[in-house]
């Protein structure tokens, strides 16, 4: 069967593996439109949007500032009614341009979180639950 899967395009890879209740994701995402970025820092950013979020990082797009974002850096994540999970620590894991848009200096990242204290994992457990109505 695995050599029979290979052979099929991706489109019906994904839904074979949703079928069978297969996810290569290890958690669960959420779509971020609620959710701002807030980078933080003295080279950090300006702008940015947040994609998805899970437990266990973030994808996001930013217009990148003058210097690039370092390998390990801090954001804050807010929400529009004001809810706000405090200063975390992320990893980049990539870093692209995103082409074809209307700015072509635009930037998808994705992290994940760094050295989250027991605290912090409670907060952002608490966060997703709250903002969940919006999963993919």
């Amino acid at each position: 069967m695995a050599s029979t899967l290979k052979s099929l395009p991706v489109k019906t890879k994904n839904l074979f593996g949703r079928l069978l209740g297969r996810n290569r994701r290890q958690f669960q995402r959420f779509l971020g439109r609620e959710i701002a970025p807030i980078f933080i820092g003295k080279d950090a950013p300006q702008e940015g949007s947040l994609l998805d979020i899970s437990i266990g990082g973030v994808c996001l797009e930013y217009k990148p500032g003058e210097k690039p974002l370092p390998k390990i850096f801090a954001m804050d994540l807010q929400a529009k009614d004001g809810f706000r999970l405090g200063q975390v620590l992320l990893e980049k894991v990539s870093d692209k341009a995103v082409s074809g848009g209307d700015d072509p200096s635009i930037h998808r990242l994705r992290a994940k979180f760094l050295n989250l204290s027991q605290v912090k994992a409670n907060k952002l457990t608490k966060f997703l639950e709250i903002y969940q109505g919006q999963a993919q």
